[in-house]
């Protein structure tokens, strides 16, 4: 137990830092390039083509968007990826939650788009306040909300009658925390995925 609480307050120690000294933490790619492997697999099989990435604005998953779909351009010649402030984890305190600049993300991955009203620096991250769940719930349906409204509606036929739907097959590239989140708002289980996980879902939304 005591080496159970000795690990605890080493992790929150170093979690408010940005390295030791010697190493500046960051990740790994082979969970990347395991996606982007297993994704193209998965076009000999049908998988739809995306007709959009979201991805979160830390470096990790923007690094994973660029290696799992960004380098895949044989399959998605034309995919749009749009960096998003509210895609990111659960944000506060610790510095591994603390985003880059715009002039760095919009450098160092040119091909992405960047949502309009994106600030210069990271104005949300605090070194005090740790974001709490219901205000992640609120991000999660303020995500969920722009992607139906900024897509177009398909109408479709059915003999004389018809009805609007939206037929997208979009990605989010985002963080665990952030992952259940959307779960809560959807009223789906919450999951416990691995690092590098896929994880379907399928949203049909009704308009008046």
């Amino acid at each position: 137990m005591e080496g159970d609480l000795t690990m605890l307050i080493r992790s929150s120690y170093w979690g408010r830092t940005n390295g030791d000294g010697e190493v500046t933490w960051g990740p790994g790619i082979s969970q990347a390039l395991h996606i982007k492997n297993e994704w193209e697999k998965e076009r000999a099989f049908g998988i739809p083509s995306l007709d959009k990435v979201y991805t979160s604005p830390l470096t990790r998953a923007l690094k994973t968007c660029d290696i799992a779909f960004n380098c895949s351009k044989k399959y998605h010649p034309s995919i749009p990826i749009l960096v998003v402030e509210n895609c990111r984890e659960e944000n506060g305190v610790y510095t591994y939650d603390k985003r880059r600049s715009r002039t760095y993300i919009r450098n160092h991955f040119p091909s992405f788009s960047i949502e309009d009203g994106f600030s210069e620096e990271d104005l949300l991250w605090h070194p005090d306040i740790r974001e709490n769940k219901i205000q992640m719930a609120v991000r999660a349906q303020s995500v969920l909300e722009m992607i139906f409204d900024e897509e177009p509606p398909v109408t479709l036929y059915n003999g004389f009658a018809h009805s609007t739907a939206f037929l997208l097959d979009v990605c989010l590239t985002i963080h665990g925390g952030l992952i259940n989140a959307f779960l809560s708002v959807l009223d789906c289980p919450k999951m416990s995925l691995p690092t590098g996980s896929v994880y379907p879902v399928v949203i049909r939304r009704y308009k008046s």
